[in-house]
This record gives structure tokens, C-alpha cells and sequence, in this order.
């Protein structure tokens, strides 16, 4: 068995020899910090992304718009402030082009994360969870929808200079994933076993 991801399984994992490899994103665009208080977020609306952080704040959301409407039904979910964007795929690049500047990134028990990377890409600050990179000295990390307010309001306060003595930090924090040469050598290692 193999794990792809930036942490470790944080289950406990019955196997003695798995495999743990990290993924990669390859920075393309470098983008300067965006100067918006508009939260970003571009991911499925599953539980564990946490959807219902963003109530009551002036967001742009890029999903399936019929997930949307299950949050709003069955858990009475408030998407009064939401500007919802329909998923496809070919219209991902102008939802990043958008003009956000916070990524809602605080997804609990996130693999990897390549949605926190492609924001950090694109100039979006992120509130991450509390327990992604661990390691990394971050300020803005939400486990619940009042810290991520309180991140959010604090966000909203920075100067452009303090967004990007956050941004590009964490962007060069998070370039050490962007060797794809070595994530596929080790995945063939795995296959040719």
C-alpha cells in the first residue's frame, strides 16, 4: 500500500511497509499578492472542505452548484454573501483569474493540497487548516468557522507589503513539491515492484 500526499496517513494504518509519497505541483504562474477581501474557494463542497467557514462572507465559489444547493437545504446553510460559479473544468482558469484574494484552504485531513498550492500560485492568501504543514510557521489556520472569521477579519486588515511577507514565504515554503521528476521515479518504483 502507498500514500500520496504531504503528511502521513493520519489514521492508523494496519500495514508495516507503507509507502508514503509526496505529490508535486509545479509553480507556473507566480502571481503578486491579490489585494481583495473576497474569499476564493475552488473545491468540492464535501464536509471535509468546510464550506459552511464562509457564512456571512462575501465569497466566490467554484463548485458544483447543485452541492451548493444541498448545503442550503438539508444543514440550512446561509449562501446569501456567495457568488457561486458553476464547475467545469475549462472555465478553471478565469474563476483563478478572479478577483479573490483569500483562499478558503482550511480543509481537514487534506492529503496533499493542491487546491492551497494553486491559490498560493495565483497571489491568494490562505487560511490553512490547523494540522496541514505542521511544520511551517503560519499564522492563519482555522479548525473551526470562528477562527476562520477571525483570520478572515485579520486578513482583511493587512497591508499589501504584510500580504506579501505572508505570500511569498509560504511560496517558497511550498516550492520544495515541485519536483514532478521525483514523484513519478518514485511512483514507477512502486508500479515495478
Amino acid at each position: 500500500p502507498f500514500w500520496i500526499g504531504i503528511n502521513d496517513p493520519k489514521w492508523n494504518v494496519q500495514h508495516d511497509h507503507l509507502i508514503t509519497i509526496p505529490n508535486f505541483y509545479e509553480f507556473k504562474h507566480n502571481k503578486d499578492v491579490v489585494d481583495s477581501n473576497k474569499v476564493g474557494f475552488a473545491a468540492r463542497m464535501e464536509t471535509r472542505k468546510c464550506p459552511h467557514f464562509l457564512e456571512g462572507i462575501d465569497s466566490l465559489i467554484f463548485t458544483n452548484s447543485a452541492d451548493v444547493r444541498w448545503w442550503e437545504k438539508n444543514l440550512n446553510t446561509d449562501t446569501s454573501k456567495w457568488k457561486v460559479y458553476n464547475y467545469r473544468h475549462e472555465q478553471h482558469e478565469m474563476f483563478m483569474k478572479q478577483d479573490w484574494g483569500i483562499s478558503h484552504s482550511a480543509h481537514i485531513y487534506e492529503p496533499f493540497g493542491y487546491s492551497i498550492f494553486e491559490a498560493v500560485d495565483w497571489g491568494k492568501i490562505p487560511i490553512i487548516a490547523h494540522d496541514w504543514i505542521p511544520e511551517y510557521d503560519y499564522p492563519f489556520r482555522a479548525q473551526s468557522p470562528e477562527a476562520f472569521k477571525k483570520h478572515y477579519k485579520t486578513i482583511c486588515e493587512l497591508s499589501l507589503q504584510e500580504r506579501q511577507d505572508y505570500l511569498f514565504p509560504l511560496r517558497e515554503y511550498l516550492s520544495k513539491w515541485d519536483n514532478q521528476e521525483e514523484w513519478r521515479d518514485k511512483l514507477l518504483k512502486v508500479y515495478n515492484e
